[in-house]
């Protein structure tokens, strides 16, 4: 697209302070102070919002149905003047320099499979496509390093992952290779300096590790240093680099870990890493540390703690002196370990527990693996595990137990609700995924082959039997139910609206009581839901789990 006049523009538009722009790409007198490139995800009425700034400028991806298809508007961050719009893609993209990578879907799948490079003032037709990935059991997206000097692309299946990097003073030389694509492994890349650092999972080091490779040739195994070692009883799930440290976010014994180790100079050999400071978070039996945006060039690291009791803070570590600091409630942190519409349920009596069943990641990656595939009934044997300890140690009992799951976690729901439904008196399952044999066979279905590494082929006789197994809609049968909410969006791009309201009718054909199963529909939101609306739902939930408890008098 051309650039953009002033015609039509007010005189405050057109003059900021004493200065008249020669052009709105260009920042005005005394602009923002430049941010730290990252995304930060809102939402407004039916509107979800990613946005990242470079300089004077703003891009904002936004969603205005809920069916996560964004258009991105590239605007003068002080008047808010939008100069471009990219339309029809993903919310993933990141600045490279004064040109824009952004991730395309296929528009019948919304599978993110193609990446741009965008040049300001330039059409959206024009774009280069850096990268197109051909599999369709694979996802692209991109993120910058913490330095900002690079940018790593990722085509990722549910069990391997493979990386590309972008210089970004020189888009225009287009995507390298820093790890293969092989079977099995999964890889992750962070940059400081000379080296490249690979975060590594395959089949034998399941739970990884790390390896640092020269930029100048990521592709020699024979150049590689071994940072930090596999460990059979720790799980490493990220990293983060600084300047001078090497932030290492561990999992041991279902808990979080943040570990610290300081770095060589610039310039020296990288090494085998030793020891390290471990971040001391008290005595809670159970807590969340989660990890937030930094300064490459710091020495302070911030984590975001909670713990189901405790309203989320601030830990600040000096990573200099690994002097710890508590400080003020954190505002940036949405991690689910401390719900505050759980008060309402606290003060009524209730207890509130969560349930780590197999297929999630909490004790490692042999935890995840053991839920999954062939393996996926010990996700529903555990749950229905964790209802009987919580019976038969008098926590509650069967007339006062109720359950919630959303997406895959509703599929949990619905699924113990066929096996074991004498053990409830309410379930709530919100966008469930419950038609799995339907969409697993149907590669035109959203995501359906990105899912494939994840619950199997049904076209594979083994796996059919295995999925059918399972599937709620498929083992709906002529028996009592516990009162029953399922929620579904009109809109949702994961899990089609079909599938609750198929699960429901046949609960209703099937049912032997005379229990409620309720079917509600958003034609607002999708998969996910702007934040009143959120809590719009939550008190309805809360009040149908009332009502199912005989809490709520009849009027």
């Amino acid at each position: 697209m051309g650039e953009p006049s002033f015609s039509g523009l007010s005189k405050s538009e057109r003059v900021l302070g004493e200065f008249k722009p020669d052009s709105l790409y260009q920042t005005p007198v005394k602009p923002p102070k430049a941010r730290k490139e990252y995304h930060e995800m809102k939402m407004f009425g039916d509107v979800r919002e990613e946005e990242a700034y470079y300089g004077g400028l703003k891009a904002e991806a936004k969603d205005k149905k809920g069916d996560e298809i964004y258009n991105i508007n590239i605007s003068n961050a002080q008047t808010g003047i939008i100069l471009e719009t990219i339309e029809g893609v993903t919310s993933n993209f990141e600045w490279a320099g004064e040109a824009l990578v952004y991730i395309a879907m296929d528009k019948e799948t919304c599978r993110p499979y193609e990446v741009y490079l965008h040049n300001l003032r330039t059409k959206q037709a024009s774009d280069k496509c850096l990268y197109h990935e051909e599999d369709d059991k694979f996802l692209l997206y991109v993120q910058a390093s913490e330095d900002k000097k690079f940018l790593f692309v990722t085509s990722a299946s549910k069990t391997t992952s493979f990386n590309y990097y972008l210089d970004v003073s020189k888009p225009e030389d287009g995507l390298k290779a820093v790890t293969l694509r092989e079977k099995g492994i999964d890889t992750s890349v962070s940059h400081r300096e000379n080296y490249f650092f690979i975060l590594r999972r395959t089949n034998e080091l399941f739970n990884s590790e790390v390896v640092a490779c020269p930029v100048a040739c990521p592709l020699d195994k024979t150049a590689e240093t071994i940072v930090l070692s596999h460990r059979k009883s720790v799980k490493i799930q990220a990293i983060q680099l600084f300047e001078n440290h090497l932030v290492v976010h561990e999992r041991e014994n279902g808990l979080p870990k943040v570990t610290i180790y300081g770095l060589l100079g610039v310039g020296e050999q990288v090494q085998s890493l030793q020891g390290g400071f471990t971040v001391p978070f008290g005595d809670d039996p159970t807590y969340s540390a989660v990890p937030l945006v930094s300064e490459f060039n710091s020495s302070i690291l911030q984590i975001c703690y909670s713990t189901l009791k405790t309203p989320p803070f601030v830990y600040e570590v000096d990573m200099k002196t690994d002097r710890v600091v508590r400080k003020e409630s954190a505002t940036d942190c949405f991690d689910p370990s401390f719900e505050p519409s759980w008060l309402c349920l606290l003060v009524r009596g209730f207890i509130c527990a969560i349930a780590h069943v197999r297929g999630g990641g909490e004790m490692g990656r042999q935890w995840y693996e053991n839920g999954k595939f062939l393996k996926k009934e010990n996700t529903f044997t555990d749950f229905i595990a964790c209802a009987e300890y919580l019976i038969e140690n008098k926590y509650c009992s069967k007339e006062k137990l109720s359950i919630n799951g959303v997406s895959a976690g509703g599929l949990l729901i619905c699924g113990v609700l066929n096996m074991r439904p004498d053990l409830f008196k309410a379930a709530v399952a919100q966008v469930p995924f419950v038609d799995v044999l339907t969409t697993m066979l149907d590669p035109t279905i959203p995501i359906t082959t990105l899912e494939l590494e994840e619950w199997g082929d049904p076209r594979e006789e083994v796996s059919y039997y295995n999925m059918k197994s399972y599937s709620p809609v498929d083992n709906v049968k002529a028996q009592n139910y516990p009162n029953t909410l399922v929620t579904t969006a009109y809109h949702d791009a994961r899990v089609m609206c079909s599938e609750p309201a198929k699960f429901v009718a046949k609960l209703r054909d099937q049912k032997t009581d005379e229990n409620l199963q309720l079917l509600i529909c958003s034609f607002n939101g999708g998969h996910f839901l702007e934040r009143d609306a959120e809590l719009d739902q939550k008190a309805l939930i809360y009040a149908f789990i009332m009502k199912s408890l005989n809490l709520i008098p009849n009027p």
